[in-house]
């Protein structure tokens, strides 16, 4: 079967090539629509009874994780020049707008559904008419004097509702709540609306010298995304950068090292544009999935170039030493490229998501990277 197959490979070469060339165009094509996932890996089944405890609770309560609080810790926050500026880092925050697509088309989108805090709060007044209660905000406009923002705090601790949430009156602890947009918190648009929330943040504490801190579990994930992709382009670079200076130096050939490098670069565009094609975002695992094609890809670029040189220096026919190669090595590393393969889809028989998907792209991925190698090398060597 081997022989057969080495024949059609060396007697198709041109036409192989070309339809290489022709997939890879493709598939570096669908590179661009594959996106980062900026959830939180959900690593527990859906049939979990924590899980469905936690569905619940987001059914019932509301999603989870769109809410961003900054808070301060000074009691000069109601001096007029404090509070005004509050009262501007409030407003402007809510008034954020980002970039962003809807249905294809770019638009500019509120970013920030809420900010509330003591300058723009509320209190219930009594609708006799109509028979119930309207809200009615405290703060209907900047202070002008120092007067005005002592009636208006007075006001503010006389309702209890807001202790212990938008202000601490024992430490002069206060802060903003604000409610972000799922849409934009979902979506590589994020890092807009979190720089210009610092940028309203650090405008407030120049001008008033106020220190101000920020939490909230939006910043938290935003942070863990952002590290995950930058780590993951970290790590392909490294992974690149280290199998081509062992390549070098174990075969002490530019040409060698070039065409291997080859053979696992159109494998990584294999595998993102695999990725696109299922619709998978870009995860903590499925990000893993260039640097271990990099790792699995060389060892067949190894073993296939290492028995060309070894059949070709004993004999000298180099189409002969390709056959044999392909006959050879072809079915060792069919063979551990194939159990390595079936090892990593094992994964999709567990009833995580995040594991089912890498399971099926690594699985797919690492045969494919076989099929690269057994055809790009023979052929090119053989030009």
């Amino acid at each position: 079967m081997w022989f057969k197959f080495s024949r059609i490979i060396l007697r198709n070469r041109l036409l192989i090539l070309i339809l290489l060339g022709l997939v890879t165009a493709f598939m570096g094509y669908r590179v661009q629509f594959v996106s980062m996932s900026y959830q939180l890996a959900q690593m527990l089944p859906k049939s979990d009874s924590t899980y469905i405890e936690y569905q619940n609770f987001k059914s019932t309560f509301g999603k989870d994780g769109s809410i961003v609080v900054v808070g301060i810790n000074n009691d000069k926050l109601f001096e007029l020049e404090n509070f005004n500026a509050w009262y501007d880092l409030t407003h402007n925050i809510k008034n954020i707008k980002v970039d962003f697509v809807i249905n294809g088309k770019d638009t500019v989108v509120n970013s920030v559904t809420e900010a509330l805090s003591v300058a723009n709060s509320y209190t219930l007044i009594k609708n006799k008419a109509e028979k119930r209660f309207d809200f009615e905000q405290i703060v209907k406009q900047k202070p002008t004097t120092q007067n005005e923002v002592d009636s208006l705090k007075e006001v503010l601790y006389n309702l209890p509702f807001y202790e212990g949430y938008l202000y601490t009156d024992s430490t002069a602890t206060t802060l903003i709540a604000i409610t972000l947009d799922t849409n934009v918190l979902d979506s590589k648009y994020r890092n807009e609306l979190f720089e210009k929330i610092d940028s309203e943040v650090l405008a407030f504490h120049e001008k008033t010298g106020i220190k101000v801190h920020k939490s909230g579990l939006p910043y938290i994930r935003a942070n863990s995304t952002t590290k995950v992709k930058d780590e993951i382009l970290i790590f392909l670079i490294l992974s690149i950068l280290i199998t081509s200076l062992i390549l070098y130096l174990f075969f002490r050939s530019f040409k060698a090292t070039m065409y291997s490098m080859l053979v696992v670069t159109v494998g990584v565009v294999w595998s993102v544009g695999i990725q696109s094609l299922f619709g998978y975002k870009i995860t903590i695992l499925t990000g893993l999935i260039p640097p271990l094609i990099i790792v699995i890809g060389i060892p067949n670029c190894i073993f296939l170039l290492n028995k060309y040189h070894s059949e070709y220096k004993n004999h000298g026919n180099q189409i002969k030493a390709l056959s044999r190669v392909i006959q050879k090595i072809g079915n060792a590393i069919f063979l551990t490229n194939t159990t390595t393969a079936l090892g990593f889809a094992t994964f999709i028989f567990t009833k995580s998501e995040v594991l089912i998907e890498f399971g099926i792209l690594a699985a797919i991925d690492i045969f494919l990277v076989f099929v690269l190698s057994i055809l790009i090398i023979p052929i090119i060597f053989s030009l």
